[in-house]
C-alpha cells in the first residue's frame, strides 16, 4: 500500500481533487479489511475461547439459555456483515468510475452507517451476556413486528415468541400507548439487563457512531430531495466526498471493534492509513478546520 503524504492545498480544485483520492482510498482500505474480518469469522466463531463474549454466549446457547437470541444475533452478524462488504464495494465502484455520480453514493452511505451501528449496538464492548441476550429478543420483536404483514397469524408468532423468551427465564413489557396498554412487545428484560423493541437510526448513530451521527440528517435530506441538501451536493461536491470517506472509515470502525471484541480477536494494524484519514480535514478550507476538529471532539468525548 503506498502512502502519501500529508498534502496542504491552496486551492479550492486541489482540496476536490484530494477529497477525492481520500475517499477513493479510504473505502478501498475499509472494504479490503471488512472481506477480511468476514472470510475469517465463522472459523473464530467457531474456535473463540469460553473467555471471550462469543464463547460466553455459545456456552449459554448449548446449554438451552436464550437460544433463541443468541441465534438472531448470529443471523444479524452474519446478514449485516455481509452487508457491510457489499455497500462498501459499491462505493468503491462509484468512486473509482471515470464520472463521479456523488449523489449516488448517499443511499449506499446511509445504509451502512445504518448496519453499522446496529451490529455495535449488538455486540456493543463492555455488554454482559445478559444485555446481548435482552438487545438479541428486542431485535427479533421489532423485526418480527415491522413486517407483521408478511407474517401469516402475526399475533400467533409474538406470543409463542413471549412464550420462549419467559421460559428461559426473561420478562417482557407490553408498550403502552396514549396510556393504554396493548399487545406490542415494548420492551424485553434478561436478568437486570433490558432492551426496547423500538428505535430510530439517528439515535442508535447518536448512541453507537457519535463521530457521524451529526451527519446522518445531512444524508437523510439528500435522500428524500430536499433542495438544501441536493443543492450542496450539486455545488460543493469536495464536502460529499468527505462525508462519505468519514462515514465509511466510522462506520467500518465501529462495526470492525464490535466484532472483534465479541470473538476474542485482538487489533492488529490500523486499517486506513493515517495519511489518508488526515486528509480528510485537509482538504477543508482551512476557515472550517478548527470548527470541524472541535465538534470530532465534542463527539468522542460524548461516547
Amino acid at each position: 500500500m503506498n502512502h502519501p503524504a500529508i498534502t496542504e492545498p491552496a486551492e479550492d480544485e486541489e482540496r476536490l481533487q484530494l477529497a477525492a483520492r481520500t475517499a477513493q482510498r479510504i473505502i478501498t482500505q475499509c472494504r479490503a479489511h471488512a472481506q477480511t474480518v468476514v472470510g475469517k469469522l465463522s472459523d473464530r466463531i467457531k474456535s473463540t475461547s469460553v473467555s471471550t463474549p462469543c464463547g460466553q454466549d455459545v456456552a449459554a446457547g448449548r446449554a438451552g439459555s436464550h437460544r433463541v437470541a443468541f441465534q438472531e444475533r448470529l443471523d444479524i452478524l452474519e446478514s449485516m456483515s455481509n452487508a457491510v462488504v457489499s455497500y462498501l464495494c459499491g462505493l468503491e465502484v462509484l468512486l473509482k468510475h471515470e464520472t463521479l455520480y456523488s449523489l449516488s453514493t448517499v443511499p449506499i452511505l446511509r445504509s451502512l452507517a445504518e448496519v453499522a451501528a446496529t451490529c455495535h449496538w449488538m455486540l456493543e464492548p463492555g455488554l454482559t451476556a445478559d444485555d446481548r441476550a435482552a438487545r438479541g429478543y428486542a431485535s427479533l420483536f421489532h423485526t418480527v413486528e415491522q413486517n407483521r404483514a408478511l407474517v401469516e397469524d402475526y399475533a400467533k408468532v409474538r406470543e409463542q415468541l413471549v412464550e420462549i423468551v419467559t421460559e428461559s427465564g426473561g420478562k417482557i413489557q407490553r408498550r403502552v400507548r396514549d396510556g393504554e396498554t396493548t399487545e406490542e412487545v415494548g420492551t424485553v428484560r434478561v436478568g437486570r439487563a433490558h432492551a426496547k423493541t423500538a428505535f430510530k437510526y439517528h439515535h442508535r448513530l447518536e448512541q453507537q457512531i457519535p463521530a457521524i451521527s451529526s451527519m446522518y440528517s445531512g444524508m437523510s435530506a439528500m435522500i428524500h430531495g430536499e433542495t438544501a441538501a441536493l443543492g450542496l451536493a450539486w455545488d460543493s461536491a469536495d464536502v460529499l466526498l468527505r462525508m462519505v470517506a468519514k462515514v465509511a472509515l466510522e462506520s467500518t470502525r465501529a462495526w470492525s471493534e464490535a466484532v472483534n471484541t465479541w470473538t476474542g480477536t485482538e487489533y492488529q494494524a490500523p486499517f486506513v492509513n493515517e495519511a489518508d484519514a488526515a486528509n480528510i480535514i485537509r482538504s477543508m478550507p482551512p476557515e472550517l478546520i478548527a470548527e470541524f476538529e472541535a465538534e470530532l471532539r465534542q463527539a468522542q468525548d460524548g461516547r
